[in-house]
Protein backbone atom coordinates (compact mmCIF):
# COMPACT_ATOMS: atom_id res chain seq x y z
CA UNK A 1 0.00 0.00 0.00
CA UNK A 2 1.35 3.10 -0.96
CA UNK A 3 1.76 5.74 1.30
CA UNK A 4 1.08 9.36 0.62
CA UNK A 5 3.15 12.02 2.64
CA UNK A 6 1.28 14.79 4.22
CA UNK A 7 2.85 17.46 1.89
CA UNK A 8 1.65 16.04 -0.77
CA UNK A 9 -1.56 15.77 0.62
CA UNK A 10 -1.77 19.04 1.50
CA UNK A 11 -0.94 20.22 -2.11
CA UNK A 12 -3.34 17.85 -3.51
CA UNK A 13 -6.14 19.67 -0.85
CA UNK A 14 -4.85 22.97 -2.09
CA UNK A 15 -5.01 22.38 -5.56
CA UNK A 16 -8.67 20.97 -4.66
CA UNK A 17 -9.45 24.27 -2.77
CA UNK A 18 -8.18 25.98 -6.33
CA UNK A 19 -10.45 24.09 -8.54
CA UNK A 20 -13.36 23.93 -6.29
CA UNK A 21 -13.61 27.79 -6.08
CA UNK A 22 -12.47 28.65 -9.83
CA UNK A 23 -14.98 26.28 -10.35
CA UNK A 24 -17.69 28.28 -8.26
CA UNK A 25 -16.15 31.76 -10.00
CA UNK A 26 -16.97 30.41 -13.15
CA UNK A 27 -20.29 29.07 -11.98
CA UNK A 28 -21.40 32.72 -11.34
CA UNK A 29 -19.88 34.35 -13.60
CA UNK A 30 -22.17 32.60 -16.09
CA UNK A 31 -25.10 33.16 -14.03
CA UNK A 32 -23.91 37.03 -13.89
CA UNK A 33 -23.58 36.58 -17.50
CA UNK A 34 -26.90 35.18 -18.04
CA UNK A 35 -28.69 37.38 -15.72
CA UNK A 36 -27.12 40.54 -17.78
CA UNK A 37 -28.17 38.53 -21.22
CA UNK A 38 -31.89 38.75 -19.61
CA UNK A 39 -31.35 41.81 -18.62
CA UNK A 40 -30.18 43.05 -21.92
CA UNK A 41 -33.35 40.91 -23.41
CA UNK A 42 -35.78 42.54 -21.00
CA UNK A 43 -34.07 45.63 -21.91
CA UNK A 44 -34.50 45.05 -25.84
CA UNK A 45 -37.97 44.06 -25.30
CA UNK A 46 -39.16 47.13 -23.19
CA UNK A 47 -37.39 49.65 -25.63
CA UNK A 48 -39.38 47.53 -28.40
CA UNK A 49 -42.61 47.96 -26.76
CA UNK A 50 -41.93 51.83 -25.97
CA UNK A 51 -40.92 52.27 -29.42
CA UNK A 52 -44.23 50.48 -30.67
CA UNK A 53 -46.37 53.15 -28.24
CA UNK A 54 -44.39 56.01 -29.41
CA UNK A 55 -44.82 54.95 -33.21
CA UNK A 56 -49.03 54.56 -32.24
CA UNK A 57 -48.77 57.79 -31.03
CA UNK A 58 -46.51 59.61 -33.93
CA UNK A 59 -49.23 57.59 -36.09
CA UNK A 60 -52.28 59.42 -34.37
CA UNK A 61 -50.66 62.64 -34.13
CA UNK A 62 -49.99 62.64 -38.13
CA UNK A 63 -53.62 61.93 -38.98
CA UNK A 64 -55.10 64.54 -36.43
CA UNK A 65 -52.69 66.85 -38.24
CA UNK A 66 -53.80 65.42 -41.49
CA UNK A 67 -57.65 65.85 -40.40
CA UNK A 68 -56.74 69.53 -39.69
CA UNK A 69 -55.13 70.25 -42.74
CA UNK A 70 -57.66 68.87 -45.04
CA UNK A 71 -60.42 70.58 -42.80
CA UNK A 72 -58.24 73.94 -43.26
CA UNK A 73 -57.74 73.44 -46.73
CA UNK A 74 -61.24 73.29 -47.40
CA UNK A 75 -62.55 76.32 -49.86
CA UNK A 76 -65.32 78.45 -48.68
CA UNK A 77 -67.02 77.31 -51.47
CA UNK A 78 -66.98 73.77 -50.14
CA UNK A 79 -68.28 75.02 -47.27
CA UNK A 80 -71.08 76.67 -48.60
CA UNK A 81 -72.20 72.79 -49.41
CA UNK A 82 -71.12 71.53 -45.87
CA UNK A 83 -73.08 73.74 -44.08
CA UNK A 84 -76.38 74.50 -45.70
CA UNK A 85 -77.73 76.79 -43.27
CA UNK A 86 -75.01 79.46 -44.04
CA UNK A 87 -76.80 82.83 -44.45
CA UNK A 88 -76.12 84.16 -48.40
CA UNK A 89 -73.12 87.25 -48.06
CA UNK A 90 -74.94 90.19 -49.31
CA UNK A 91 -73.27 92.56 -51.99
CA UNK A 92 -72.91 96.47 -50.69
CA UNK A 93 -74.50 96.95 -54.56
CA UNK A 94 -77.84 95.26 -53.46
CA UNK A 95 -77.82 97.72 -50.15
CA UNK A 96 -78.05 100.56 -52.02
CA UNK A 97 -81.21 103.15 -51.13
CA UNK A 98 -83.35 104.00 -54.50
CA UNK A 99 -83.82 108.34 -54.52
CA UNK A 100 -86.94 108.77 -55.93
CA UNK A 101 -87.17 112.25 -57.11
CA UNK A 102 -90.57 114.14 -56.88
CA UNK A 103 -90.10 116.87 -59.07
CA UNK A 104 -91.97 120.12 -58.12
CA UNK A 105 -95.19 120.81 -60.11
CA UNK A 106 -94.96 124.24 -62.29
CA UNK A 107 -98.22 126.42 -61.99
CA UNK A 108 -99.92 128.57 -64.38
CA UNK A 109 -101.24 132.08 -63.29
CA UNK A 110 -104.65 131.87 -61.78
CA UNK A 111 -105.60 135.61 -63.13
CA UNK A 112 -103.95 138.10 -65.42
CA UNK A 113 -102.28 140.85 -63.90
CA UNK A 114 -99.25 142.16 -61.48
CA UNK A 115 -98.97 141.50 -57.78
CA UNK A 116 -99.97 144.22 -55.34
CA UNK A 117 -98.84 142.92 -52.44
CA UNK A 118 -95.78 140.18 -52.11
CA UNK A 119 -96.05 137.15 -49.88
CA UNK A 120 -94.85 137.70 -46.38
CA UNK A 121 -94.33 134.97 -43.66
CA UNK A 122 -97.13 135.93 -40.76
CA UNK A 123 -98.24 139.06 -42.69
CA UNK A 124 -99.52 137.74 -45.79
CA UNK A 125 -99.36 134.05 -46.40
CA UNK A 126 -100.22 134.48 -49.85
CA UNK A 127 -99.82 137.04 -53.12
CA UNK A 128 -102.37 139.64 -53.80
CA UNK A 129 -103.05 139.44 -58.04
CA UNK A 130 -104.59 142.34 -59.74
CA UNK A 131 -107.12 141.52 -61.86
CA UNK A 132 -109.96 143.34 -64.26
CA UNK A 133 -113.31 142.70 -62.78
CA UNK A 134 -114.99 139.33 -64.11
CA UNK A 135 -111.67 137.64 -65.19
CA UNK A 136 -111.18 134.45 -65.66
CA UNK A 137 -110.07 132.53 -62.49
CA UNK A 138 -108.68 129.49 -63.21
CA UNK A 139 -106.98 126.45 -61.68
CA UNK A 140 -103.34 126.44 -61.43
CA UNK A 141 -102.97 122.66 -61.94
CA UNK A 142 -104.98 119.77 -61.47
CA UNK A 143 -106.25 118.47 -58.09
CA UNK A 144 -109.67 118.06 -56.73
CA UNK A 145 -111.38 120.45 -54.87
CA UNK A 146 -111.25 119.97 -50.83
CA UNK A 147 -113.32 122.61 -49.69
CA UNK A 148 -115.77 125.43 -50.58
CA UNK A 149 -115.94 128.32 -48.11
CA UNK A 150 -116.58 131.89 -46.99
CA UNK A 151 -113.62 134.22 -44.96
CA UNK A 152 -115.55 136.46 -41.95
CA UNK A 153 -116.17 138.99 -44.43
CA UNK A 154 -118.05 136.63 -46.28
CA UNK A 155 -115.59 136.52 -49.33
CA UNK A 156 -116.33 133.09 -51.17
CA UNK A 157 -112.77 130.67 -50.95
CA UNK A 158 -111.73 127.66 -53.11
CA UNK A 159 -109.53 125.28 -51.65
CA UNK A 160 -107.95 122.34 -53.89
CA UNK A 161 -105.54 119.65 -53.36
CA UNK A 162 -102.91 118.93 -55.54
CA UNK A 163 -100.19 115.73 -55.41
CA UNK A 164 -97.41 115.96 -53.38
CA UNK A 165 -99.48 117.18 -50.94
CA UNK A 166 -99.84 120.29 -51.72
CA UNK A 167 -102.96 122.91 -51.43
CA UNK A 168 -103.52 126.17 -53.97
CA UNK A 169 -106.30 128.88 -52.03
CA UNK A 170 -108.38 130.98 -54.18
CA UNK A 171 -109.76 133.93 -52.28
CA UNK A 172 -111.89 137.37 -53.04
CA UNK A 173 -113.90 135.30 -56.01
CA UNK A 174 -117.06 134.87 -56.85
CA UNK A 175 -119.43 132.88 -59.44
CA UNK A 176 -117.96 129.88 -58.29
CA UNK A 177 -118.51 127.09 -61.01
CA UNK A 178 -117.02 124.22 -59.16
CA UNK A 179 -118.42 121.98 -56.30
CA UNK A 180 -116.63 120.13 -53.67
CA UNK A 181 -115.28 116.73 -54.44
CA UNK A 182 -115.01 118.02 -58.18
CA UNK A 183 -111.49 117.18 -59.75
CA UNK A 184 -110.20 120.28 -62.29
CA UNK A 185 -107.33 120.42 -64.82
CA UNK A 186 -105.01 122.55 -64.98
CA UNK A 187 -106.34 125.94 -66.46
CA UNK A 188 -110.08 125.04 -66.09
CA UNK A 189 -112.20 127.95 -64.94
CA UNK A 190 -113.29 127.67 -61.44
CA UNK A 191 -114.61 131.09 -60.64
CA UNK A 192 -114.32 135.13 -61.28
CA UNK A 193 -112.92 137.89 -60.00
CA UNK A 194 -115.51 140.29 -58.05
CA UNK A 195 -116.01 143.81 -58.51
CA UNK A 196 -114.63 145.96 -55.66
CA UNK A 197 -112.19 149.04 -55.48
CA UNK A 198 -108.90 147.51 -56.13
CA UNK A 199 -110.07 144.40 -57.97
CA UNK A 200 -108.01 141.97 -57.33
CA UNK A 201 -107.42 137.52 -56.50
CA UNK A 202 -105.87 136.83 -53.01
CA UNK A 203 -104.06 133.34 -53.87
CA UNK A 204 -102.00 131.07 -51.82
CA UNK A 205 -99.59 127.66 -51.89
CA UNK A 206 -99.11 125.54 -48.70
CA UNK A 207 -97.20 122.19 -48.34
CA UNK A 208 -99.06 120.37 -45.79
CA UNK A 209 -100.41 123.33 -43.82
CA UNK A 210 -97.09 125.36 -44.04
CA UNK A 211 -97.82 128.55 -46.16
CA UNK A 212 -95.04 129.36 -49.12
CA UNK A 213 -94.47 132.10 -51.58
CA UNK A 214 -96.40 131.35 -54.56
CA UNK A 215 -93.64 132.84 -57.09
CA UNK A 216 -91.55 130.00 -57.15
CA UNK A 217 -94.19 127.69 -58.32
CA UNK A 218 -94.74 130.30 -61.48
CA UNK A 219 -90.39 129.86 -62.07
CA UNK A 220 -90.56 126.65 -61.62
Amino acid sequence: MRVISMGKLKRTSYMLSIFILLSSCEGIQQKLSSFDFDLRNSSKEKKSLIEKKSDKNDSKNNLSKDTKVKTSSVSSDKLDEVIPNKKPKLEAATLKPVIIEVKKPVFIQPVVGNTLRPYEKGVNDGIDISAVSGSDVRAVSGGQIVAITKDTDQRSIIIIRHQGNLLTIYANITNILVEKGQFVASGQKIATVPNSKPSFLHFEVREGIESVDPEKYFRG
